[in-house]
């Protein structure tokens, strides 16, 4: 097993101060927008390069991500998209945000 297996073959880890490196905060600030696909093409190499490089950050990653694909595949279902449901995750995420 390869000592750091979120990173990917060939990647190095970070000695110092990398110039227009994203910081953990600013990458967790536009997680959702790379998932989607909403980065613009500046941007989106800066957040790849930091979330190759940082396992907090890439534990989001798969946490976000797996989270987008429970919610696409309850939305597939049509007995789930009750409006129940959807008051109840408002009002979770309403919670979590306070």
């Amino acid at each position: 097993m390869r000592p750091w297996p979120w990173r990917r073959r060939g990647s190095r880890a970070q000695t110092g101060p990398v110039p227009d490196a994203f910081s953990c905060a600013e990458c967790l600030e536009v997680l959702y927008e790379f998932l989607d696909g909403e980065l613009d093409s500046a941007e989106r190499p800066r957040v790849k390069a930091h979330l190759d490089s940082c396992a907090e950050c890439f534990r989001h990653l798969n946490f976000e991500q797996r989270f987008l694909d429970q919610l696409r595949s309850a939305a597939a279902h049509d007995d789930v998209r009750s409006e129940g449901l959807r008051l109840r995750l408002l009002e979770l995420l309403e919670r979590e945000a306070f």
